[in-house]
């Protein structure tokens, strides 16, 4: 299924990135709510998901069209972002290697605000320092042609996808010997430290419960303290994780695999909606028609587990986790054709989404910001109180204001407040950009 390329002015050509951004943007709010507002080293699910009402309802279409997805989504636009970036720069009179610098500094800046916003901003689930250095890594890419990027990416989901199906090989222990440990334990006998933490695991698998009372209560009581406590914990969550360089390789190849397959749509202008409404319906039907199923293998993997699995099977974690990057590719896919589909069927323009899409680095540094206010102590203390309703419901709410915000700062101002300081950076200079009012 090959693009034809069709007329487009340019400012039309970014003008849907910016509108599909927005959109990734609003996603991305779904995925981190959650962890802002409860459990964030765990995997118990917040109030109302077990509960069998809207909550779940929600959760199921998390799972299935959000998790995972609108971050692969984003992390596509990246992947285009930064070749649009280059090709401003060198018909701005800056050679290959002049923009190449430009693009080093770029990422260098996207680092220290992703380390801003892990520690400062209290968002340990930050992804714009793994975007620098997946970045890099995807960097010599940018000169590549459509085969050899999808010859990258396809590498780099295979290398993820078996990472993943490895890392579940301890449960295979777990499970063949959880319940002969289970028996000792009952039995009074004593246990090593290692079988100790294996009879944990069995029995959070068997009864669902993925984070013990001690442990909820622990994390609300630091949580809903003042913002030093809050920043003292968060903190050194944020650099404990970014020690386990093994997880952290996970997560910059994951951001590599689909920041690839973002630049090969861009190459092909498929991305700018420089295909026929045919072509984005065929890629949304098959997306969708082909990752949904493969997505349910991890939704009801991640159900049994928070409900209890009485004989739980080995083939219940490896396979979720061995097909999880396609599934995500697939409907990914699946998410950008129906939005370009929908774009071009109806000549939609969302200027909303534009706008957020256009402070889409403004509105994600935003987002951490408000969740600190709404659920920290020292602002509402929301923390634990609010269902994943409530929460889709505060999702809304941000949404709102965040496009009311862009909305009005874009109609004084050509780009955003951070947009202007990480260019200032990235340039070594003050950017005249941000004053230009409509007005003057």
């Amino acid at each position: 299924m090959f693009v034809q390329p069709q007329s487009h002015s340019a400012s039309e050509r970014l003008a849907v990135l910016d509108a599909i951004r927005g959109f990734a943007l609003c996603g991305i709010l779904l995925i981190n709510l959650p962890h802002m507002s409860w459990m964030i080293q765990s995997d118990e699910p917040v109030r109302g998901v077990r509960d069998g009402g809207l909550s779940t309802g929600l959760w199921w279409v998390q799972l299935l069209l959000v998790n995972g997805n609108m971050r692969g989504l984003f992390s596509l636009l990246f992947g285009a972002s930064m070749l649009l970036f280059l090709a401003k720069a060198e018909r701005g009179s800056a050679t290959r290697a002049e923009a190449n610098r430009l693009m080093l500094r770029r990422l260098l800046w996207l680092f220290m605000f992703g380390v801003v916003d892990m520690t400062l901003l209290l968002w340990p689930g930050d992804i714009l320092s793994i975007y620098a250095v997946a970045g890099l890594a995807v960097l010599p890419f940018t000169i590549a042609r459509p085969r050899t990027l999808a010859i990258g990416a396809l590498i780099a989901i295979v290398s993820v996808s078996t990472y993943l199906a490895a890392h579940q090989l301890p449960k295979r222990d777990i499970l063949a010997q959880g319940p002969a440990l289970d028996a000792r334990a009952v039995a009074g006998q004593s246990l090593s430290p290692d079988d100790q933490k294996k009879l944990t695991s069995w029995r959070e698998i068997r009864t669902g419960q993925l984070a013990q009372p001690d442990e909820i209560a622990a994390e609300r009581a630091v949580r809903l303290t003042g913002y030093a406590g809050d920043l003292r914990y968060l903190s050194k969550l944020s650099w404990k994780w970014w020690l386990d360089w093994k997880d952290d390789l996970r997560w910059v190849f994951d951001a590599v695999a689909f920041m690839l397959v973002g630049m090969l749509l861009y190459r092909i202008g498929w991305i700018q909606g420089g295909a026929s409404r045919r072509n984005y319906l065929i890629c949304a039907l098959l997306g969708y028609g082909l990752g949904v199923p493969l997505k349910t293998l991890e939704a009801l993997r991640d159900w049994h587990l928070m409900m209890g699995v009485a004989s739980p099977q080995f083939w219940m974690f490896w396979l979720p986790a061995a097909t999880l990057q396609a599934a995500r590719l697939l409907v990914t896919v699946g998410h950008a054709g129906l939005f370009l589909w929908c774009w071009k069927t109806f000549n939609l323009r969302l200027v909303p989404l534009q706008a957020l899409g256009r402070m889409a680095f403004t509105g994600y540094l935003g987002q951490s910001i408000l969740a600190a206010v709404i659920f920290s102590g020292f602002g509402l203390g929301l923390w634990g109180k609010l269902s994943l309703a409530e929460l889709w419901l505060t999702a809304a709410i941000i949404w709102a204001l965040e496009i009311a915000f862009a909305t009005a700062w874009l109609s004084r101002f050509k780009m955003g407040p951070f947009e202007w300081v990480w260019r200032s950076l990235t340039y070594g200079r003050s950017s005249g950009q941000l004053a230009v009012a409509i007005a003057s």
